[in-house]
């Protein structure tokens, strides 16, 4: 009995602890899987984290920007100054739509658009205020390239928007100043180009890039909730003024912004060498020598001289007859001397072309009896010829021509081609004196293009007006304007016409796709055509490049040469 009950208690006993030991290994199984989920839990959201803050990091990293794109409003009297405006951004690059009034706008193209580009003087007929203001709520910027109308300012919400604390009709002011950091060269006055616009003072949130001598504001930045407003106040953008304008204006939005130049410095003589003698009595009474004797004992040496000490290139153009008359036969003498000047010339690397008489067939046949193993590539056009060009374009003349040289003229357009074959060079400096408009037009040319075109014109020393013509003066005054510039811009390629012409065809024909960073500048060709030519202008510095070179042209502003169709630069 007692054996019974003491097996029975032992049964029992370990009946609990099989039950218990059942328990906790339940008890243990259940915290393991909940440890376990747990576990595998918190390693998801680690994970999650992780791929989190590492997407976070990698925007950061990327940060891309998309790249600029434009909005044009015109409206129904589309002038010249947006005519300047479309130029300036085919040659950059930059993707636009043109639209004449506010209305127009599709909400895909606003969409799209990270600048609004407004024809100021139409401002009424484009749109109203509240209009403009959807637009600066959507974080879009504002570029006016003029002052609308002075009344509708005051009796509207653009003296706000556009930063403005007083402004007044119209009246005459002579002397813009441009600060540092905006066109290339630095700091940079004009103290005698003189214009009528309405005099302003600015409110304390806008930047002034471009002032008066009587300190009213020309060109300003005003900040407005997400957007920047851009205001020209002198009708800049109505001449090729405008194309460096507009770049300088981008390189202030963009905090960096990259665009393709040309990347060219030229120095052209119209005149060089003579082929006959003019003005003999006058040119012996000034210099003892007739025209020819001339050119070979002074004027030639020293062109030669100035280019070869300074790293120039200089290029001549021959003018048979300054009467454009022309000479049945020319002697062997003649001959002899023009072919010596023409191997001197081409020992620098520079060429030789015509400046067009009026009859084209004739400045061949001329050029050949002259060299007779070369082709005439380049002809020199002078300011009255330029209302027979369209003749010359629709006849078919210039395709015979690589290029056509010839001053800036307010309705022609810049760098490019002017046919299929051929492309214009506009001079940025023609002669040795010039005006400050004149001289605001060269920086605006170097900002814009990358290029220097200087042209002296011999002619005024054959036929002289005066004391201001004698060779001795204008060979100082050549020597100063070239120094003047030299430094600040060595680092501009110096070129032959022919050398010139391929680097303003590549900077036409190249379509780069640039993409922006935070810390990065993507650029890609889909077609290669070569070595190729930027401007970079950045706050930032320049950490690296590949297959490619930089150099500082000043504060902010870099040339970058692209060696290869795939190109990044690194920016710290």
């Amino acid at each position: 009995m007692m054996k019974d009950q003491h097996r029975e208690y032992k049964v029992r006993n370990e009946n609990y602890f099989g039950v218990a030991a059942i328990i906790i290994l339940v008890f243990i199984l259940m915290m393991t899987i909940i440890n376990l989920n747990y576990f595998i839990r918190r390693n998801k959201q680690n994970l999650e984290a992780k791929s989190k803050n590492d997407l976070i990091k990698l925007e950061e990293e990327q940060d891309v920007v998309r790249k600029p794109s434009c909005l044009i409003v015109t409206g129904q009297d589309k002038n010249h100054s947006m005519e300047i405006i479309e130029e300036s951004l085919e040659k950059a690059k930059i993707e636009y739509i043109s639209k004449v009034t506010f209305e127009d706008i599709v909400d895909n193209e606003l969409l799209s658009a990270e600048i609004i580009i407004i024809n100021g003087s139409e401002f009424p007929s484009l749109g109203n205020v509240d209009m403009l203001l959807k637009y600066i709520e959507k974080g879009k910027h504002i570029i006016f390239t003029s002052m609308p109308d002075v009344d509708y300012i005051q009796t509207s919400e653009l003296e706000e928007i556009m930063g403005i604390k007083k402004v007044t009709q119209s009246q005459y002011q002579e002397g813009v100043k441009f600060l540092p950091g905006f066109l290339l060269g630095g700091l940079l006055e004009f103290p005698e180009i003189l214009f009528n616009e309405p005099k302003v003072e600015l409110l304390s949130t806008t930047k002034t890039y471009v002032a008066s001598s009587e300190e009213s504001a020309v060109i300003w930045r005003n900040i407005y909730g997400e957007s920047e407003i851009y205001v020209v106040n002198v009708p800049f953008f109505e001449s090729n003024i405008g194309h460096g304008i507009l770049s300088a204006i981008m390189a202030q939005i963009y905090p960096d912004y990259i665009y393709p130049i040309i990347n060219a410095k030229v120095f052209t003589y119209s005149g060089l060498p003579y082929v006959s003698n003019e003005n003999t009595s006058e040119l012996k009474e000034i210099y003892s020598r007739n025209a020819m004797q001339l050119q070979q004992d002074i004027i030639i040496p020293e062109i030669l001289g100035i280019n070869k000490s300074r790293d120039l290139i200089p290029s001549g153009f021959i003018t048979n007859n300054f009467n454009n008359y022309y000479n049945k036969e020319i002697d062997t003498f003649t001959l002899k001397q023009i072919n010596n000047y023409e191997k001197k010339i081409y020992e620098l690397g520079g060429e030789l072309g015509m400046v067009y008489s009026g009859d084209l067939r004739k400045d061949i046949q001329l050029y050949k009896k002259l060299f007779k193993d070369k082709n005439l590539k380049s002809i020199l056009l002078k300011e009255q010829d330029f209302e027979v060009m369209s003749e010359l374009i629709d006849k078919g003349y210039l395709s015979y021509m690589d290029s056509v040289l010839g001053p800036r003229t307010v309705n022609n357009k810049t760098f490019g081609y002017l046919t299929e074959n051929t492309v214009f060079i506009p001079f940025t400096i023609n002669g040795v004196t010039y005006t400050d408009l004149e001289k605001l037009e060269f920086y605006a040319d170097i900002t814009a293009f990358g290029a220097i075109v200087q042209n002296l014109n011999l002619e005024q020393i054959i036929f002289p007006e005066g004391d201001k013509d004698n060779w001795m003066n204008v060979s100082k005054k050549y020597k100063k304007f070239i120094d003047s510039y030299r430094d600040k811009f060595n680092m501009i390629k110096a070129r032959n016409i022919s050398d010139t012409v391929e680097s303003v065809k590549k900077y036409s024909n190249n379509y780069p796709s640039i993409e922006y960073f935070k810390n990065k500048i993507e650029i890609r060709f889909d077609k290669w055509y070569g070595e190729s030519y930027f401007i970079l202008r950045t706050t930032k510095e320049v950490e690296s490049i590949t297959e490619g070179t930089i150099e500082k042209i000043e504060e902010g502003a870099y040339l970058v040469t692209v060696e290869n169709k795939e190109v990044d630069i690194s920016l710290r």
